[in-house]
């Protein structure tokens, strides 16, 4: 049996704001504050922008609270084998009020469902989330986060 687990994070515009005051929040805030001194039109800017390389893009490096210029996978989402079953984790900020966070399975890599997760626990705006999954020899199993901005869903 083969298991893959894949990030994905889409590509969403980031709005104008109106005004000659420029109010910054969630995604465009947190671009502020990790990429200080970059121009606003740096491709380095974009969701699907990968600066550090890594394999993770901006948007999920925001979602899973990761640093977007310091390569690293420790902040991705685990799936663990227990016997005949697959545990996927992952932490999830409540706080990050702009994005939505969806577990999703496929057994073609064509066609994705939605699965619930159960809160394991939680810590100020952080929760540990998971989702259990029976395996059998007979079908393959591909798990992913997805994680969208909530004008997308």
């Amino acid at each position: 049996m083969k298991i893959i687990i894949l990030s994905l994070a889409l590509l969403w515009s980031i709005s104008a704001i109106a005004s000659n005051t420029i109010l910054l929040q969630g995604y465009e805030q947190w671009i502020n504050d990790e990429f200080e001194g970059e121009h606003t039109g740096s491709p380095a800017l974009r969701m699907e922008a990968d600066p550090d390389h890594d394999g993770i893009t901006n948007l999920m490096e925001y979602a899973l609270d990761s640093d977007p210029l310091f390569p690293s996978n420790e902040a991705l989402p685990t799936a663990v084998r227990q016997g005949d079953r697959l545990t996927f984790s992952f932490v999830k900020d409540r706080s990050k009020t702009d994005i939505v966070y969806h577990v999703q399975t496929s057994s073609d890599l064509t066609h994705w469902t939605n699965v619930s997760t159960d809160i394991v626990t939680a810590k100020g705006s952080l929760e540990r989330h998971r989702a259990v999954f029976p395996l059998t020899e007979s079908r393959s199993l591909f798990m992913r986060l997805l994680v969208r901005p909530v004008s997308f869903d």
